[in-house]
């Protein structure tokens, strides 16, 4: 799926999640406040939901571009997943978590297609494709050597230690991004919060205004 089909996607739910609780808001200021003014808080209650998560997914969704754009990594969202490798470099999934590709960063241009399982030892990339058959990749030189078999990569390189490519990269991802996206999430939730109560305030200062007049 291609990011903007996605967003899209997300924003059909969340319009779901929002109606539904917006729903249930109504119902429960109708029935159980007995105070006054309460249409004017119906109508915040319907309204707040739609207000906060989509302000949420927005500030969230900006925030992972950011971090996406400063720590070299995807951001979550859409059909592509990476994290860099060295000489601008990176391991690339599209669609699905069970095969990878090194590509080059700068252009997409894909050097090694169908990897399983890999190991970065620096300049060099180690690995496994799903044809059960190993390679070395330079990424200094971009020289790519196939071997048949595991031991006719143990005799050109010692101590081989591959491991699944999804899971390299999720922990790579991880290491990277550190708490980034976690600080984005409590920011994006604390403006959205933030965003809310204004919105509170310029209706009720609205409200109020015209019942003056």
């Amino acid at each position: 799926m291609g990011l903007l089909f996605v967003i899209f996607f997300h924003f059909i739910a969340i319009f779901i999640l929002s109606f539904i609780i917006g729903i249930i808001a109504l119902l429960l200021i109708y029935f159980l406040d007995k105070g006054e003014k309460k249409k004017r808080k119906l109508f915040i209650g319907f309204s707040a939901p739609f207000i906060g998560f989509y302000s949420l997914y927005i500030f969230a969704f900006l925030g992972s571009v950011f971090v996406s754009e400063i720590k070299n990594v995807d951001m979550g969202v859409g059909d592509a997943w990476f994290v860099p490798l060295e000489n601008k470099y990176e391991l690339l999934f599209i669609d699905l978590p069970e095969t990878a590709f090194i590509a080059k960063h700068d252009n997409g241009e894909i050097l090694v297609s169908d990897i399983t399982d890999i190991e970065e030892r620096n300049n060099i990339i180690l690995g496994k494709k799903d044809s059960d058959s190993f390679f070395s990749f330079n990424t200094d030189t971009e020289e790519l050597k196939e071997f048949n078999n595991k031991e006719a990569l143990s005799k050109a390189y010692d101590k081989i230690k591959l491991e699944n490519a999804y899971k390299f990269y999720s922990e790579k991802r991880d290491d990277i991004s550190g708490s980034w996206f976690i600080m984005v999430g409590i920011i994006s939730l604390l403006a959205s919060i933030l965003l809310l109560y204004v919105f509170k305030r310029i209706f009720l200062i609205n409200f109020n205004l015209k019942k003056s007049n």
